[in-house]
């Protein structure tokens, strides 16, 4: 179920890339157009990791490990203000990191072993120093090597559902870890406003649900692919059968409105066409003057049941119905 290939697919996919700390900071055309790539709907797995590890975490200059994005806790997801993870200043300027209770393990981030190369992770965390609270502040925490999981670092990975392909969410907890005064990324003091503070830690976030959902923009693409060519052959089979009077369909209730008259005039014209061609419907005159406009005869049925049911409705202004007829 679980294995390496989605990081080593992911690690391909970032030296391919070939983005700068430039591009990943200035938000570059370049940054985007890596998270529109085809490949994010052939492995979904593979390009969250890449887009944590660009976006949330580091650079592509750090390609030998593997960047995560420590935040929401068990008990704290949209209230992440209130996490209870703590950072104690220690004496000799170094922090103590640990989780108070079940309820501030990090939750979601993947922590385990399973990438086979070290993790290197930003964790949010409430920053103590002589007693003041000083706020949440990012650090630095090496959470795995190649070797093991770091000493006090417990990384329990979650249950996944059977049939896809998942990323190895784990729940993490920290009892305790020491850190080294230059793993806290910005200034010790306490901040004069908390909250501005606070969004200026996580700026990151709100383009990294951006660059997640790109992701639908290539699924979108592909399935469009695939329905239109459903599309297609459905409506290539239905004209034929049509055309060929193996069956009728209902008359238009108004066959004087814009839209009967053209789905009339678009059959007839095809019919006409049909009786002047030799070879009957199997023949390659019917191939390149029939298939074409089965499509667009369909379309044109659909287009009328579509403004019949629309004007028998309550629900839709008849100005919408206006321009509906004027397109």
């Amino acid at each position: 179920m679980f294995g390496p290939l989605h990081y080593e697919r992911a690690k391909t996919l970032i030296d391919a890339s070939v983005l700068t700390t430039y591009d990943i900071v200035r938000l570059t055309p370049k940054f985007w157009n890596f998270h529109f790539d085809m490949i994010s709907a052939r492995d979904m797995t593979t390009f969250i990791i890449a887009t944590i590890h660009l976006n949330l975490c580091i650079d592509t200059n750090v390609s030998y490990i593997c960047g995560e994005f420590m935040l929401t806790e068990v008990e704290h997801g949209l209230d992440t203000r209130n996490l209870e993870t703590r950072v104690t200043m220690l004496e000799d300027g170094s922090f103590d990191l640990h989780s108070p209770s079940a309820d501030a393990a990090k939750a979601m981030s993947p922590t385990t072993l399973l990438a086979s190369i070290p993790r290197l992770a930003v964790v949010f965390a409430r920053l103590f120093v002589s007693g003041e609270d000083r706020g949440v502040k990012p650090f630095v925490v090496n959470i795995n090597t190649t070797g093991g999981i770091v000493a006090g670092i417990t990384s329990r990975i979650l249950f996944v559902r059977p049939g896809t392909k998942p990323l190895d969410h784990s729940i993490t907890t920290f009892d305790p870890v020491r850190l080294p005064p230059e793993e806290l990324l910005g200034p010790i003091f306490k901040p004069k406003n908390s909250r501005d503070a606070f969004l200026k830690h996580i700026s990151r976030v709100s383009v990294g649900t951006l660059s997640l959902s790109i992701m639908g923009v290539s699924a979108i693409k592909i399935g469009n692919s695939i329905a239109e060519g459903d599309t297609l052959v459905l409506s290539i089979r239905l004209a034929s059968e049509v055309l060929g009077q193996k069956y009728n369909l209902p008359p238009p209730m108004d066959r004087l409105h814009d839209l009967a008259r053209l789905e009339y005039a678009m059959f007839d014209e095809a019919l006409e066409k049909i009786a002047s061609l030799k070879g009957g419907h199997r023949g390659t005159e019917f191939n390149s003057d029939i298939l074409p406009r089965c499509r667009p005869l369909i379309e044109s049925i659909g287009q009328l049941m579509a403004y019949k049911a629309a004007r028998g409705s309550d629900a839709v202004a008849s100005e919408v119905l206006g321009v509906f007829e004027k397109a």
